[in-house]
């Protein structure tokens, strides 16, 4: 997966170069952290948040140890959208190999990417 675009899934993201990795963590509450951190960036640019950022780490607390990934997605003033992801390896929903998985002799990973684009 070389194109400059944002996945479709989360899960894909693993299969990007690393140049469009964030982060990538062992720890699911070092994940959580980097979490709270990207949505913290952004936060002043909300409208008005919908779900109350400790209802999100709550949740990611929840899902990542489950293979689940975890995906978050507002829009910000001046039309764009923002997406906030971590992706988890192995996945318990996308039975797809994972690079960085089979690299780290069987260490669980989870794959961490912000992004902001524009509206329509």
């Amino acid at each position: 997966m070389t194109s400059v675009l944002s996945p479709r899934r989360t899960s894909d993201w693993p299969a990007k170069p690393g140049s469009r990795i964030a982060a990538t963590f062992e720890e699911v509450w070092l994940a959580v952290v980097w979490l709270a951190g990207a949505y913290g960036r952004i936060r002043a640019e909300l409208p008005l948040p919908v779900v109350l950022l400790e209802e999100r780490l709550e949740a990611a607390l929840d899902l990542l140890p489950r293979g689940v990934d975890v995906r978050w997605g507002e829009w910000l003033h001046g039309g764009r959208f923002v997406t906030i992801g971590v992706a988890c390896c192995p996945n318990r929903h996308v039975p797809l190999p994972c690079l960085a998985y089979e690299r780290a002799a069987a260490v669980p990973t989870l794959t961490a990417r912000s992004t902001v684009e524009a509206g329509p």
